[in-house]
């Protein structure tokens, strides 16, 4: 066998690059100049997420890995949906990406596939989450592994959702599914969500807003709310500014603080 010279690709480096641009497009697309609508995923998060989010803080870029997961659900998202819209009937009223704003709460979002059933006068709206082992052994496996003091963030992005979308259709009732898929094995999982969550999730909204003034003072692991359950610091964009005791160092040391955008 002839010895083979010269640099061959760095398929990984040019993946990532390819990553970052999409990135890039969909934050230009769906959130440049929105900083002053708080994010419907950030339901039942840490209160102090929204304040960075509200003056334009730098977000700390993700490493290659976690892009590459990201976009392992981005692609299940779309796989999904673009088999909902290519199969459903002519008597089906289904919209994908919706975006759903409550200008009273300040909040916007995408949802990922709206169904109204004109017969029955039910919107039901669901969501797609791609979970990974340790994630949807917390929630579905045994019991002693399961994540008890977890916020149920899926649950109250979704009801944000349902509140942002009843109103503009009166005399309709609404229905919440959360559609869960299990990356490593691609289990599915699907569950509906209780119409407690509705109310859950305004009384969140409320004291965003009553707090906001005030969040820039809040300081992590005293006061309530920041952050809502120890775990979320260490996969929160804000980390590197944010100074909370909660964050493992290893993730933030070789990160140089910059200008906050304010």
């Amino acid at each position: 066998m002839n010895e083979q010279t010269g640099k061959g690709l760095d398929i990984e480096g040019l993946y990532h690059a390819q990553l970052m641009q999409l990135q890039a497009d969909n934050q230009k697309d769906r959130y440049d100049d929105m900083n002053q609508w708080h994010h419907a995923s950030g339901c039942g998060t840490c209160y102090k997420k929204h304040y960075w989010n509200n003056v334009s803080a730098d977000q700390m870029p993700k490493e290659p890995r976690n892009m590459r997961l990201l976009r392992l659900g981005d692609l299940v998202h779309g796989d999904v949906q673009d088999a909902i819209m290519k199969q459903k009937k002519d008597t089906d009223e289904i919209t994908i990406e919706e975006e759903i704003r409550i200008p009273s709460l300040g909040v916007r979002g995408h949802l990922d596939i709206k169904h109204i059933d004109h017969e029955t006068k039910i919107i039901t709206i669901y969501d797609i989450k791609t979970m990974a082992t340790r994630s949807w052994s917390g929630r579905f496996g045994h019991i002693k592994n399961r994540d008890t003091d977890a916020v149920k963030f899926y649950e109250m992005q979704l009801a944000t959702y349902l509140m942002g979308i009843l109103p503009k259709h009166p005399g309709y009732g609404g229905r919440m599914v959360l559609w869960f898929y299990k990356k490593d094995d691609s289990y599915v999982r699907v569950v509906q969500i209780d119409d407690s969550y509705l109310i859950s999730a305004l009384q969140y909204w409320k004291e965003v807003n009553r707090l906001l003034p005030t969040l820039h003072l809040s300081i992590p692991a005293v006061d309530m709310g920041v952050p809502q359950v120890k775990w979320e610091c260490n996969y929160c964009s804000y980390m590197h500014i944010c100074g909370s005791p909660f964050t493992k160092p290893e993730l933030i040391k070789d990160y140089v603080t910059p200008t906050l955008g304010i």
